[in-house]
């Protein structure tokens, strides 16, 4: 029951963001639900790639989250990469509680190409990962990590 809650806010602020999205198409918009900042879409791998948190997929919309508490390192972190955002809290409606633009010099769009590329060969890193940890137990499997390793050396 609670993680159908979860889940339809969560859907809630996907809807808005693309909303917001609309207007602020070079921004990230960061969205408190509860005790945690979310984004989502291309913002998702933008945070993915400067803090290395982990992105979920939530309806098939990229996902990632982080405590209330980091929010300050996050801006710093996106200050420093000249991001534009928008943080809103959905339990003010959405409205917007602080911004930041960087006006001609924001680089969004930038940092997001080379977080997609980095973050795509993460999430496919440990695909890999986890298919060979449901392996590891078969008779196969050092064949398998010897035909990997022998690439690696290459």
């Amino acid at each position: 029951m609670i993680k159908n809650i979860i889940g339809e806010s969560i859907m809630g602020s996907i809807t808005i963001v693309k909303k917001i999205k609309l207007v602020h198409s070079n921004c990230m918009v960061l969205v408190k639900i509860g005790n945690f900042y979310h984004v989502f879409s291309k913002d998702a791998y933008i945070i993915s790639y400067l803090l290395n948190y982990r992105i979920k997929l939530m309806e098939n919309v990229p996902c990632c989250a982080f405590p209330v508490v980091s929010l300050r390192k996050v801006e710093a972190i996106l200050e420093n990469n000249k991001i534009d955002y928008l943080i809103v809290d959905k339990r003010n409606n959405y409205e917007v509680e602080e911004q930041q633009w960087n006006k001609k010099d924001n680089r969004y769009e930038r940092v997001f190409k080379k977080a997609y590329i980095s973050v795509s060969y993460t999430i496919r890193i440990q695909k890999i990962y986890d298919q060979l940890m449901q392996e590891k137990d078969k008779e196969n499997i050092v064949e398998k990590l010897e035909k990997i390793e022998r690439i690696l050396k290459k």
